[in-house]
């Protein structure tokens, strides 16, 4: 069995920055609610900012790596 060039990019584009994005999409939401004032000290506050913060440009990142390698039409 053989892999063309656009089918590994296809993979790429899915299985790999794809789900970085599904990933750091679902870690984002956690680290928003993670922001309720009952659970944050000013020390808790900033780590949990450095984290999201982080965790945006992942995302941004992960979702145009995404975009760039489109998945190519297998025809």
């Amino acid at each position: 069995m053989e892999v063309t060039i656009k089918e590994v990019w296809t993979i790429i584009h899915g299985m790999v920055f794809g789900a970085v994005f599904l990933l750091a999409f679902a870690g984002g939401l956690a680290g928003l609610y993670s922001l309720r004032p009952e659970w944050l000290t000013s020390a808790g506050l900033k780590e949990r900012m450095l984290r999201l913060k982080v965790g945006l440009w992942a995302l941004a990142i992960a979702a145009w790596l995404t975009v760039i390698t489109k998945a190519a039409p297998l025809h």
